[in-house]
């Protein structure tokens, strides 16, 4: 099983490029510490700005900011920042995990999911289908 996971992942990893995948990974700075890939929605990655302070709403900027302050990682999001770095619903993920890993390694990838999925729309995932799907994404970081 093993063997046919690594074959999986490394067919997806050479396809074209998607669009709908935004952008891929650059080559993390090794000289900034750990590398870290983000994976997830608009809270994570600063969707809009708060009306008052002006400040980016999402965890990924005060992340990104905290380490490169302090040199302690080199911090990307999942086909960019802001909308552009959309994780979407599972299916979309299944689609885009290897171009979001790209050719690096990471030391550390967080992911959050499900939003999305939940959705009563054209997003919407049965959980059954959701769990199966995470299960997949994740094994495409290892």
């Amino acid at each position: 099983m093993r063997v046919l996971l690594i074959a999986i992942v490394g067919v997806a990893a050479i396809r074209a490029q998607d669009p709908s995948c935004g952008d891929p990974p650059v080559q993390p700075d090794a000289s900034k510490g750990p590398a870290v890939l983000i994976v997830g929605d608009s809270i994570s990655m600063g969707c809009c700005w708060d009306h008052v302070s002006g400040e980016p709403i999402g965890y990924g900027f005060y992340v990104r900011d905290m380490l490169a302050n302090h040199t302690l990682g080199d911090v990307q999001h999942c086909g960019g920042w802001q909308l552009g770095g959309q994780a979407g619903p599972t299916p979309h993920q299944l689609q885009c995990a290897a171009q979001w890993v790209g050719k690096y390694k990471f030391d550390v990838i967080t992911y959050n999911s499900g939003l999305h999925d939940l959705a009563n729309d054209s997003e919407h995932v049965p959980v059954d289908q959701y769990a199966a799907n995470v299960v997949m994404v994740a094994k495409q970081f290892l």
